[in-house]
């Protein structure tokens, strides 16, 4: 593996895996002129054309190098690299800002693929809530939905929050403003009919600050939004007695119903104190999508590579465990299936 730090107004950072050996000057030769820099190539207008591309790097937007969607991005690299022909195009990783930017980057041409979450996914699409009508994708095409991200609700063990409606009259945070946290929060407080009054406090903490405040006692009850297993929430229930709250009921059904960017989560049993059995909530998907302009068959060998050790995908990163090939192709997965992804589906038999 090796690993290539580039500057660019992008901020991105490169990581290239499964080459066997480590990645240069020489290696790079075959990708680029000698006039040119991973920096400029990552910014590229999309080209005027009508055709699909195939082009010569397989760049995926990912996250921050310290979050989850950058090491997922780079095992999707690794089982492709380990399988591409020597004249294929080379699969990098590059951290970003996130969904937004990384559907900004699709539609640019600065990438090829993206991880983006399953409702800035559908957003995209049709032009929605904060993405605008002006700057929909229809032209956005799924390729895998890849796991859960639920909501998490962390209750304090004295606070005596053993289901949802239990919230009222506690001090509970909702997550910082802007946040994936506060979206699905706000979606569940309007789904309960809460008011802020329901509530003794209402803060709006970022997640470092929410579980500090949880182990101090300042606060009931925080909200979080991520992969698990999660090393933050696993420190803070070593810290202190915390349990995990069920996200379900009829309002939950609903609420499901009529947001097909959800979907149900399981957050499994053991994976932090006091937390033995499984919970169930829900929350959004990380997708990976394309653009219709690229070509059928670099996403076909890209999801072909995946599909031919699927276990060994898995194990690269604890949140991909337990994947399975129904929710690979449906879950969260709101545009069509890109046309190479359909005839990798279709290969692998999945359905």
């Amino acid at each position: 593996m090796a690993r290539l730090a580039v500057t660019s107004r992008w901020g991105l950072t490169i990581l290239a895996f499964g080459l066997g050996g480590a990645l240069g000057a020489g290696a790079l030769s075959a990708f680029m002129s000698p006039t040119q820099t991973l920096a400029p190539m990552a910014l590229l207008p999309a080209p005027v054309v009508e055709k699909v591309l195939a082009p010569q790097l397989l760049r995926i937007g990912t996250g921050a190098v310290t979050g989850a969607y950058f090491p997922v991005g780079g095992a999707i690299c690794q089982a492709y690299n380990a399988r591409r022909s020597p004249d294929a195009a080379l699969c990098v990783a590059l951290a970003s800002g996130g969904s937004k930017e990384n559907l900004e980057g699709l539609r640019t041409g600065a990438l090829e693929f993206a991880l983006v979450q399953s409702d800035w996914h559908y957003q995209a699409l049709h032009g929605s809530a904060g993405y605008g009508k002006a700057r929909a994708m229809p032209e956005l095409r799924s390729v895998l939905s890849l796991y859960k991200e639920p909501l998490t609700l962390l209750a304090r063990g004295d606070a005596t929050v053993a289901r949802l409606t239990d919230l009222r009259g506690k001090r509970v945070s909702f997550g910082a403003p802007g946040s994936g946290a506060r979206v699905l929060m706000d979606a569940l407080q309007r789904a309960q009919g809460w008011r802020r009054e329901d509530f003794k406090a209402l803060l709006d903490l970022d997640p470092g600050a929410e579980a500090d405040a949880l182990c101090a006692g300042k606060i009931d009850v925080a909200a979080f939004i991520t992969g698990h297993p999660n090393g933050l929430i696993a420190r803070a229930a070593q810290a202190c007695d915390l349990r995990l709250v069920a996200v379900a009921g009829p309002e939950i059904d609903r609420l499901l119903a009529d947001n097909p960017f959800y979907a149900r989560a399981s957050i499994p049993g053991g994976l932090y104190p006091g937390n033995a059995e499984p919970v169930e909530s829900f929350g959004v998907a990380v997708t990976l999508v394309a653009h219709a302009r690229l070509a059928p068959d670099t996403v076909a060998a890209v999801v072909a590579a995946l599909g031919a050790d699927l276990e060994g995908f898995e194990a690269q990163y604890p949140a991909l465990a337990g994947l399975a090939a129904e929710a690979l192709i449906h879950d969260g997965l709101t545009a069509p299936p890109h046309d190479g992804a359909a005839k990798a589906w279709k290969a692998l038999a999945w359905r």
